[in-house]
C-alpha cells in the first residue's frame, strides 16, 4: 500500500472520522474475491492463499494506521495523568492518612464502648445477684415471723413488695445510666468493614472440597512430555487447529 499509515485515517471538518476512500474500495474488491470461494481445492488453494494473505497486509495496514494514529494521544493522555497524579499526590496521601487515623479512633471508641458495656452487664450482674439474695433473705425472715400463720402469702407481704419494687426501678434506672452512642468525626465519610479472612494451618488436613489441580503445572508437564505424559486421573487430549 502506497499510503503512509497517517494518511488512512483522518478527522474531517465535522469532527468526524474518515477513512482512506481507496483503501475501503480495496477492502471491499478483496471482500468479493474471497466471497466467491467457499471450498478449497488443489485447483484453488492458491489463490486462497494469496488472498489470506493480501486480507492480512490489509487489515494490518490500518490496524497499524490506527495505533500511529492515536499513540501520540495516548502518550498526552498519559502525560497529563502523571503530572496530575503527582499535583494530588500530596491531597491524596493526607487524605489517606487521615482516613486510617480516624477509622483507628472509631474502632477505638467503638471498643471502649463494649468494654463499657461489658463491665456494666457484670456489674448489673453482680448487683442483681446481690438484690436476688437479699430478697430471699426478706422472704425467708418473713416466712419465719409468720410460720404459725396459715393464711400467710410472702407474695402480699408489704416489705417483700416494697423491696421488689425498689429492684424493678433500680433495674430500670441502670438500663438509661450510660448514653452508648459512639463519638463519630463529622464528615469524615469512614467507613468501618469488618474483613474475614483465613490462614491455612494444616494443608493435609484441607477437604478436597477446597483444593483445586495446579492447572498451570499440568499444563506445562502436558506440553513438554505430550504423547509420553503419565499422570494418574488426567488424560491428555490433543487437537488440531488452524493457527491465525
Amino acid at each position: 500500500m502506497s499510503k503512509q499509515s497517517y494518511e488512512l485515517i483522518k478527522i474531517n471538518h465535522e469532527n468526524k472520522i474518515d477513512f482512506a476512500a481507496d483503501w475501503q474500495c480495496e477492502r471491499d474488491m478483496l471482500l468479493a474475491k474471497t466471497a466467491e470461494i467457499r471450498v478449497v481445492s488443489a485447483s484453488n488453494n492458491n489463490e486462497a492463499g494469496k488472498l489470506l494473505k493480501q486480507i492480512g497486509a490489509h487489515s494490518n495496514a490500518l490496524e497499524k494506521a490506527r495505533k500511529d494514529y492515536v499513540k501520540p494521544i495516548q502518550d498526552k493522555i498519559s502525560d497529563i495523568k502523571a503530572l496530575s497524579d503527582a499535583q494530588r499526590a500530596g491531597l491524596e496521601a493526607e487524605r489517606q492518612r487521615l482516613k486510617k487515623t480516624i477509622g483507628a479512633f472509631e474502632i477505638a471508641e467503638r471498643q471502649r464502648l463494649q468494654e463499657i458495656e461489658r463491665q456494666k452487664a457484670m456489674e448489673e450482674a453482680a448487683k442483681e445477684m446481690a438484690r436476688q439474695a437479699e430478697l430471699d433473705k426478706l422472704k425467708a425472715e418473713k416466712e419465719k415471723e409468720n410460720a404459725n400463720n396459715f393464711f400467710y402469702d410472702p407474695t402480699q407481704d408489704a416489705q417483700v413488695v416494697q423491696k421488689q419494687a425498689e429492684f424493678e426501678a433500680e433495674r430500670k434506672l441502670a438500663e438509661k445510666a450510660i448514653d452508648m452512642t459512639p463519638q463519630k468525626a463529622q464528615g469524615s465519610a469512614v467507613k468501618i468493614r469488618k474483613n474475614w479472612g483465613f490462614e491455612i494451618e494444616d494443608v493435609n488436613q484441607i477437604p478436597r472440597w477446597f483444593l483445586m489441580p495446579d492447572m498451570q503445572k499440568i499444563g506445562a508437564f502436558v506440553r513438554e512430555n505430550k504423547e509420553l505424559t503419565e499422570i494418574k486421573g488426567i488424560k491428555v487430549i490433543c487437537t488440531e487447529t488452524v493457527s491465525a
